[in-house]
């Protein structure tokens, strides 16, 4: 009991950490702009980078809020969410760019410690169960996202730098090529909900 109440309290430490890291990393990137693939004011919202962590650090204080379930299966999905952008970063975006690019200025809390953290909080801390909805769920911001992307491109056109709005440069290899990655991120991220579901039963 003693080592649950103990866990209880460094989980919540954890969410406050959390969420704080989120909204000042983003609001240094809304003032100042900082770093590769940022901008300032709105316009930062393009990014999934961006929403993923916000969502996070709503699912934090929702779920510090005392939501009881409703908060563990939000806290899930944006673990999934930041899950996802910390993949492309090292996978993808860090060898386009260069990963002491992708860790300059705000960006270090956003694509590397908050999603570390959140992804540790729900491999060793979650307590509640999730079924194959909440797997579903979990895949939705990476399907809206993605759709949003590829309808402005195909609406809009790619654009030229920096005014261009293939920012994450999945039209390098044409629409094909956009949409199988497309299609592999939102099979990570159902991957992703598969794998933390798991561990959650066995544990």
């Amino acid at each position: 009991m003693e080592r649950d109440n103990r866990k209880d309290k460094f989980r919540k430490a954890l969410n406050v950490v959390l969420a704080i890291a989120v909204f000042g990393a983003w609001g240094q990137m809304v003032f100042s702009g900082e770093g590769t693939l940022a901008s300032t004011g709105l316009s930062s919202l393009k990014y999934f980078t961006v929403l993923s962590n916000l969502l996070e650090g709503f699912a934090c204080l929702y779920w510090l809020a005392g939501k009881g379930a409703k908060g563990e299966r939000l806290k899930f999905v944006a673990t999934v969410a930041v899950s996802v952008t910390f993949l492309v970063v090292m996978t993808f975006l860090g060898p386009l760019y260069g990963y002491p690019a992708m860790f300059h200025g705000g960006n270090l809390w956003l694509h590397l410690i908050v999603p570390v953290g959140a992804i540790l909080e729900q491999l060793f801390l979650s307590k509640s169960p999730f079924g194959r909805k909440d797997v579903l769920f979990a895949a939705l911001p990476v399907l809206f996202y993605g759709a949003g992307y590829l309808g402005n491109i195909l609406m809009n056109g790619v654009g030229e730098w920096p005014d261009t709005n293939d920012w994450y440069s999945f039209m390098m290899w044409g629409y094909p090529g956009a949409a199988v990655i497309y299609g592999g991120l939102l099979l990570i991220s159902l991957a992703l909900g598969l794998l933390f579901r798991k561990v959650r039963v066995k544990k």
